[in-house]
């Protein structure tokens, strides 16, 4: 995150949308759809396994604008659970840029 003039952390807001379709047509849509089920099912039993669709990853602390949108992504050591608004976004540690750290590093932008 940013640093103010006075020395504090900005608040970055990391955008959940980029107004795009989520799958150009319809059999791309299936074949994103079928992934993510197939995934979630695959993983149901791993509490520590998070599976998302069209998601938006920030793998740089601090940065809104690098960012990636993959289609399906399954995220280890990251809970199960819906993503509210403004969690939508997985945010990578500084430290390791992993997409399993995103939990700590997202936990105070809710």
């Amino acid at each position: 995150m940013a640093l103010t003039q006075a020395g504090t952390r900005s608040t970055v807001e990391y955008p959940s949308t980029d107004a795009e379709p989520m799958a150009q047509n319809t059999k791309q849509y299936r074949y994103i759809t079928t992934l993510q089920g197939g995934l979630s099912a695959m993983f149901r039993d791993r509490p520590d396994v998070f599976v998302a669709a069209d998601l938006f990853w920030y793998p740089i602390e601090g940065d809104n604008t690098t960012r990636a949108a993959p289609d399906v992504m399954v995220v280890f050591g990251r809970p199960k659970g819906v993503s509210g608004r403004s969690r939508n976004a997985c945010c990578a540690s500084k430290s390791s840029n992993a997409p399993s750290d995103w939990r700590r590093n997202c936990a105070n932008s809710a």
